[in-house]
């Protein structure tokens, strides 16, 4: 009998998509990368996604973010993907959290209790927060590095912290992992081997940061793939499981 998910069972098997179904998900940051995650983790019949993010559709994400249309601009992220999600599958389970990520915000571990954690967020002190949170409570995470200023999406790879080379924001979490007693090679990422594209343009003038002076430039290539392979992380996880 067809079903929404038959072509996955058909190559997964019955077992994998039941487990599938009864996993529940947390993905931080709704973006390029997150967007993406969140998006095939529906189409593979995960039965329970928590998201979470405070951002709202802009004019700039248009290129790249899967949700952001004409018909969305300055709409919740979060609130978009509640209803594009069951429209997807009517009896997935969305949570969403219409917030930021920070230390403070440890509590909703407690709250929904995460089987994975996809760590999407492109600022490094909530990423890094989030990152020790999850390996403080022994929750299995992958967590994304630099995907902007890149255009090659081959070089993304899945590993270990221990063994990136070349991206930033990489580089800044490995010495905050060794300056924290950390083991490198606990914390799973999604990376880029690509060397990034230096950006000097100063598209805001009033900003206050180099970020809100000079934005970090993007096309669709690198962060979807960047999130397929988040997602691909979580099922793989499962399938071996």
């Amino acid at each position: 009998m067809s079903h929404r998910f038959i072509r996955n069972e058909l190559l997964l098997g019955k077992d994998v998509v039941e487990k599938l179904n009864k996993t529940k998900v947390m993905v931080f940051g709704l973006g390029g990368v997150g967007g993406y995650a969140v998006e095939a983790l529906a189409r593979l019949g995960v039965g329970h996604l928590i998201i979470c993010d405070k951002d709202k559709v802009d004019l700039s994400n248009l290129n790249r973010q899967i949700i952001a249309l004409e018909s969305t601009l300055g709409e919740s992220k979060v609130d978009i993907f509640k209803e594009r999600l069951k429209d997807i599958n009517p009896n997935i389970k969305v949570d969403g959290i219409d917030e930021f990520f920070d230390e403070s915000k440890t509590y909703l571990f407690d709250k929904y209790k995460p089987d994975f954690v996809i760590d999407a967020i492109d600022t490094i002190t909530p990423k890094w927060s989030l990152i020790k949170t999850c390996l403080d409570r022994n929750i299995t995470f992958v967590s994304c590095c630099g995907m902007a200023n890149k255009i090659n999406p081959l070089e993304i790879e899945l590993t270990t912290l221990d063994k990136t080379s070349v991206d930033p924001i990489c580089k800044i979490l490995r010495n905050l992992a060794r300056k924290e007693g950390y083991d490198l090679s606990k914390i799973n990422v999604v990376f880029s081997k690509e060397i990034p594209i230096k950006q000097n343009q100063i598209i805001n003038e009033s900003g206050t940061t180099r970020k809100e002076r000079i934005p970090p430039s993007s096309i669709i290539l690198v962060p979807s793939n960047a999130g397929l392979v988040c997602a691909y992380f979580v099922m793989d996880k499962i399938i071996n499981s």
